[in-house]
């Protein structure tokens, strides 16, 4: 009855038309789970050329919330959201284009990640951060630790997290457990905690592609393949993501983690099941970001090897 009066209200607000009043409607519809009304009031305020409504209508589309997948009204959302100079349109584009084909990001892709990242947006910042920490190379780990600073004092928790991680094991940096600790009792309210223990050596050569040579990719490395099984057959290739990228991967699925659940075939009744393949096991495509995506597409070829 609470959220019904709460709507209400809203709704009278946003009649009047303003974008903060229909935004503040729609965000309260996607958490009520009415996300076919949200997306209509954000479009009211896309059409309007709000930034904000654009940068939300924009994901609902890109991602089918609400309605049916439209990969390329959402680019339009968000082209004008960019032309606004909105930061956070430009990351978005840049997610966008992260693919396993081809295998580098497109240039003016990469161009909307570091003008985003310019903005101190915290999703692009930590974005290169992840990319500048593949690098073997020192003044590379300490740029990955420096972006990530400037992340997590924007208010990205991940990020925060992936530092306090680095501050811990002494990546980038000097070993720092103390303050490791006190990131991640701030962190503690939020549902983070401290990860398993994860220690991988940076998988690129000691090179700037991220600088220098003005591109992303994600072509596979010379990785190396350890047979584990004949049959079926089992094979380890390393190399492929580093460090940063597994805890990112562990920081995003984590939340949404559920024990593996079976019909008992003779009573109906639901178990806990203790053996599961990995079938389906993959993220929700909202809850990725640039790095997760790039990270997806450098495992894609690896899934390839014989």
């Amino acid at each position: 009855m609470e959220q019904t009066h709460a709507l209400a209200a809203l709704t009278q607000a946003a009649n009047g038309q303003q974008p903060a009043a229909m935004n503040a409607l729609a965000q309260a519809l996607v958490r009520a789970g009415q996300t076919e009304q949200a997306l209509v009031w954000y479009a009211r305020g896309a059409a309007a050329g709000d930034p904000t409504a654009l940068i939300e209508a924009g994901r609902m589309l890109a991602y089918g919330i609400g309605c049916d997948v439209d990969i390329a009204q959402a680019q339009a959302h968000w082209q004008q959201a960019e032309r606004q100079d909105s930061a956070a349109a430009r990351y978005l584009l840049a997610t966008l284009a992260v693919t396993d084909t081809p295998l580098a990001l497109a240039p003016q892709a990469y161009a909307r990640l570091h003008a985003a990242a310019s903005a101190d947006y915290p999703l692009a910042l930590r974005a290169l951060a992840i990319q500048h920490g593949r690098i073997d190379d020192p003044q590379q780990q300490r740029r990955c630790v420096a972006l990530l600073e400037r992340a997590a004092a924007g208010g990205d928790a991940l990020a925060a997290a992936l530092l306090a991680e680095r501050l811990l094991r002494g990546e980038g940096v000097p070993p720092q457990p103390e303050a490791a600790a006190q990131l991640l009792r701030q962190l503690q309210p939020l549902g983070i905690a401290v990860l398993p223990d994860v220690r991988i050596s940076p998988p690129d050569p000691g090179r700037d592609p991220v600088g220098d040579e003005d591109h992303i990719s994600f072509a596979p490395q010379k990785n190396a393949t350890t047979r584990r099984h004949d049959a079926p057959m089992i094979e380890e290739v390393s190399a492929v993501l580093s460090a940063d990228e597994c805890r990112l991967l562990m920081l995003l699925a984590r939340p949404h983690l559920r024990a593996s659940q079976v019909v008992d075939p003779n009573d109906a009744s639901t178990l806990r099941a203790p053996i599961r393949t990995s079938r389906g096991a993959t993220l929700d495509p909202i809850l990725e970001d640039f790095a997760a995506r790039a990270a997806q597409a450098r495992v894609a070829p690896a899934r390839s090897c014989r």
